[in-house]
């Protein structure tokens, strides 16, 4: 848990060195980095607990999925909407939400480049710059 919480925090510091140096989709992909190794830790913590081989296999699956780990992302805009109680954040939890896998798509288009749809072009750096709120133009 201390390994994965260190890593989380250089991988943040390393994103904000490369969004200082104006590199912003690369910057955006190790935050989204960073925020799947810090979801590392709750499960972890939850796998110390158990006693079960198929319990312990079916949260190491958790461990591994980029998904399950980077749920806690929305967590604070959520609160910014006003969530306050346990039944506020249901959604977040909820196997129907999108979010993470928006920001697993994120992580790729920062990555890469793709064609998605109907000839839609993944966003180029440009474009990334500008969705950047303060990314100097």
């Amino acid at each position: 848990m201390n390994d994965a919480s260190s890593n989380a925090r250089r991988l943040l510091n390393d994103a904000s060195a490369l969004f200082d140096l104006e590199r912003y989709p690369s910057a955006t992909s190790l935050e989204i980095l960073a925020i799947e190794e810090a979801g590392k830790v709750s499960i972890l913590r939850e796998m110390s607990l158990l006693k079960d081989g198929k319990d312990i296999k079916q949260i190491w699956h958790r461990y591994r999925s980029h998904t399950e780990k980077n749920m806690i992302w929305v967590f604070l805009d959520a609160v910014k909407k006003g969530a306050r109680n346990l039944n506020d954040f249901a959604p977040i939890f909820s196997d129907e939400s999108e979010h993470p896998f928006i920001l697993d798509q994120l992580k790729q288009l920062s990555f890469y480049t793709d064609c998605l749809g109907k000839a839609h072009w993944s966003i180029s750096a440009a474009k990334m710059k500008r969705m950047w709120p303060g990314a100097r133009q």
